[in-house]
């Protein structure tokens, strides 16, 4: 089949039996998670947040992390061992060809909250006899600084603008197939 398949059965394998958490240990692991337009990201944040509590903590590369966040850290890998493979078709059309559209769509969401934000975009397809298809394209997120102590409206902005960034990517790579497409951006 012709799709892209993101399986991390190989990374839970290599450190599911790992002898002691440390933050160099955390951090390789992370690096580690492979998600090209950012269809794990959902789950990358939590794993993202985490090494930020432990970079804000002051915590030593090699020295084992205590057990409140080892148990933390277990509760995030728990989570990333029950993500089944996820299978996305290269094709976006399905069953249709590119003659049968009528219109495209992009829409792109951001959003924001005290620890990250984010944004995401989807292709919207109308076809000639009114069916309607939506395909996930891509997605990104960020941290929030420590640094500095933004406010919300602040970080809805920034989320905002990681969109029109995420977009102008899109629209490049899309181009020229995609060059008439009518865009949406949808933030609170």
């Amino acid at each position: 089949s012709d799709e892209l398949v993101f399986n991390i059965s190989n990374l839970i394998d290599d450190y599911k039996n790992v002898a002691s958490v440390t933050k160099r240990v955390a951090l390789k692991i992370i690096a580690s998670i492979f998600y090209p337009m950012g269809v794990l990201s959902p789950v990358v944040i939590n794993f993202k947040l985490f090494f930020q509590k432990l970079c804000s903590s002051n915590i030593d590369w090699d020295f084992t992390l205590n057990e409140e966040l080892v148990t933390e850290w277990k509760n995030l890998f728990s989570d990333l061992i029950k993500l089944a493979p996820i299978h996305l078709p290269r094709y976006y059309l399905d069953k249709y060809s590119i003659n049968e559209i009528k219109s495209i769509e992009i829409h792109g969401f951001s959003d924001a909250s005290a620890k990250a934000y984010a944004s995401c975009v989807y292709l919207k397809f109308i076809f000639y006899d009114d069916i309607t298809l939506v395909k996930f394209l891509c997605s990104k997120t960020r941290v929030n600084p420590l640094e500095k102590k933004l406010t919300i409206p602040r970080l809805e902005l920034m989320g905002c603008f990681l969109l029109s960034n995420v977009l102008k990517s899109c629209l490049i790579s899309l181009n020229p197939i995609f060059s008439n497409v009518d865009i949406y951006c949808w933030s609170d």
